[in-house]
């Protein structure tokens, strides 16, 4: 069902109830996927559209209403997660609202909480990186282990005080501990077949990730897309794209919805 098909049913289910229960009903029709599919399904065709580039490397987004799934409530400030599996500090979300509804579901049950809260953000002038396709994978795969072998080269050639320090690593990070982030990155790139947009983790979390937010941020981009899910039969099967944002000056604004089933809220 499109948007607009959409809108009249629940218009139409709205203007069933008696005025004192709209408010109600509008809220149980909000806690489902489908309005949600519908909404960002509306702005993805009229006026939020994504411009890629040519060769399909990156993308733009002039504005863009992106999803965040949890179990938790009342978050003022979307900060950058406590441990980040792509990059070093980062702010995850989704295209997909039905998948971040999964996600919101999924930290519940896994935290016991019950709880389950859609946060949609909206994104302004942001430029990314696209790690989601496989022949672009391949592409920045490559240009990455490119510049992590050059990285490795100035650790044999710069003091690592301030090989650290232009890198970006935290203080307690060794100097082996860095060579083998690097070792490892060049020779899993050196492997195209061993990327795609569903496991570039293997070489973007740890120290690994310090360099690859640093690879990001050099070429100018904000963050980057990958696949996400796939991971919850129940909850995440279905996987999508997912939004890896390092700037968060890029977020306009957010507002919380709160999805707990309703039998959760009469337990």
């Amino acid at each position: 069902m499109g948007f607009e098909q959409f809108r009249k049913a629940t218009a139409d289910s709205i203007k069933a109830v008696s005025k004192k229960d709209r408010p109600e009903k509008l809220d149980e029709i909000q806690r489902t996927e489908e309005y949600w599919k519908a909404r960002s399904e509306k702005l993805k065709a009229v006026v939020q559209p994504t411009e890629l580039s040519e060769d399909r490397i990156s993308l733009h987004w002039k504005i863009k209403s992106v999803y965040h799934g949890t179990d938790t409530a009342g978050i003022n400030v979307l900060n950058f997660a406590e441990e980040s599996t792509i990059g070093n500090h980062a702010v995850y979300f989704t295209i997909d609202p039905a998948l971040a509804m999964g996600y919101a579901k999924l930290r519940g049950k896994e935290r016991k909480t019950g709880q389950s809260h859609l946060y949609e953000a909206t994104l302004r002038d942001t430029n990314l990186l696209n790690w989601a396709e496989q022949e672009t994978v391949k592409k920045l795969g490559k240009e990455f282990g490119d510049y992590c072998f050059t990285a490795w080269e100035e650790l044999g050639t710069l003091e690592y005080k301030d090989f650290s320090q232009k890198h970006g690593l935290w203080g307690h990070v060794e100097k082996r501990t860095a060579l083998y982030a690097l070792k490892k990155i060049i020779e899993i790139c050196d492997h195209p077949d061993k990327l795609n947009g569903g496991n570039i983790k293997t070489i973007s979390q740890g120290v690994m990730g310090i360099f690859f937010e640093k690879f990001v941020k050099d070429k100018g981009y904000d963050g980057v897309i990958t696949i996400e899910g796939g991971d919850d039969q129940e909850f995440t099967a279905k996987s999508g794209i997912s939004v890896v944002l390092f700037n968060r000056e890029k977020i306009l604004s957010h507002r919380a919805i709160d999805i707990t089933p309703e039998r959760n809220l009469r337990s």
